[in-house]
């Protein structure tokens, strides 16, 4: 399953993400006439080598030019279901765009990563926040239907504006989330109808609803920070102070 290329002499040099360290990675999948919904998590190697990052570490090491297509038939090989019609062609990659504008409206740009494509040359962003989904059919009238597909040969560029348009969007999103649950905390502190008791429990519950809110909306503010700072160093620049 891997590539037949063993050795570089940088191959140690590689970083390998965080979110591989476990042997798996979640991913959306989409079948025959199938919206996926969810996410699944695909290992990549050995069940009973799992959990362990040495053991990817090694594998990244040894392969250092392991590709996509690569990667899809190791996902293929230890992903066991009870859908035999999955397997039917061949599986492939596509990272998915998420742009929000101004009036909130979100809408999903697909493109195919192509096979040959290193698999640790997809931004650590895009790996690690549910964005890449596996196609197990033949036509991409579902991705259509979904929001639409970019026809045209997906580039390491492509991946860096990806992660930048769909973190910018997420991190945005988010902070609306959050003054919105701000507004319902107010509102639920002056809202004259309610008794003693029901004003007491929508406190306890928007407080709840805010503090979720806030930590989600850090976390994904600092991922986006820390791809956006990685980019910035691989192409010499300085690191945005903030997103």
């Amino acid at each position: 399953m891997s590539s037949p290329f063993s050795h570089t002499p940088d191959a140690s040099n590689q970083h390998v993400p965080a979110c591989l360290s476990s042997g798996s990675i979640q991913l959306g999948i989409i079948g025959d006439n199938d919206f996926y919904s969810c996410v699944i998590n695909f290992p990549f190697i050995e069940p009973a080598l799992q959990h362990s990052s040495c053991v990817v570490e090694h594998l990244f090491t040894r392969n250092p030019l392991l590709s996509v297509e690569d990667m899809l038939k190791r996902f293929q090989q230890y992903y066991l279901d009870e859908n035999p019609h999955l397997y039917v062609y061949k599986w492939r990659l596509f990272v998915n765009t998420i742009n929000i504008d101004d009036n909130g409206k979100n809408t999903n740009t697909f493109a195919q990563i192509p096979d040959n494509m290193l698999f640790l040359n997809i931004p650590e962003y895009l790996l690690n926040s549910n964005c890449l989904i596996i196609c197990a059919n033949s036509d991409n009238w579902t991705l259509n239907a979904m929001g639409g597909v970019w026809h045209g040969l997906v580039t390491r560029q492509y991946l860096a504006n990806s992660a930048n348009i769909t973190a910018d969007s997420e991190v945005s999103g988010s902070r609306k989330r959050v003054a919105e649950s701000i507004r319902m905390l107010k509102f639920a502190h002056h809202f004259p109808e309610y008794t003693r008791d029901q004003r007491r429990n929508a406190i306890a519950m928007c407080e709840k609803t805010l503090d979720r809110e806030r930590r989600l909306c850090e976390h994904k503010q600092t991922e986006a920070s820390k791809h956006k700072r990685s980019e910035a160093l691989k192409h010499g620049q300085r690191p945005p102070d903030f997103v």
